[in-house]
């Protein structure tokens, strides 16, 4: 993941998936919060096709998009306050690979 001071709130870099598509994520952020001021709960999550490349591709799609391809899924952030056993599972295996 982008660790750049140049982002902007929403911005959560690049993730990668396995080859079925299946991209399981673990991470902290030192601006977006679940709740105050910089709150992501209620807002967007766009997973496009392609890396952005952060503006530095040289031309103007750069700049507007990071050339990061077609949006492929989305969704939005909400707090609950239980995680599904799925979700538990998933969150238990990825901190397995941490450090």
């Amino acid at each position: 993941m982008r660790m750049e001071l140049n982002k902007h709130v929403g911005d959560l870099g690049n993730i990668e998936c396995d080859d079925h598509g299946v991209a399981n994520i673990v991470f902290s952020d030192d601006v977006a919060s679940l709740k105050g001021p910089y709150s992501i709960v209620g807002k967007a999550i766009v997973i496009h096709a392609l890396t952005d490349d952060y503006g530095l591709g040289g031309n103007e799609e750069s700049l507007r998009t990071g050339n990061a391809g077609t949006r492929l899924a989305c969704c939005v952030i909400e707090k609950v306050d239980k995680l599904p056993i799925r979700a538990y599972k998933a969150i238990k295996t990825a901190k397995q690979y941490q450090n």
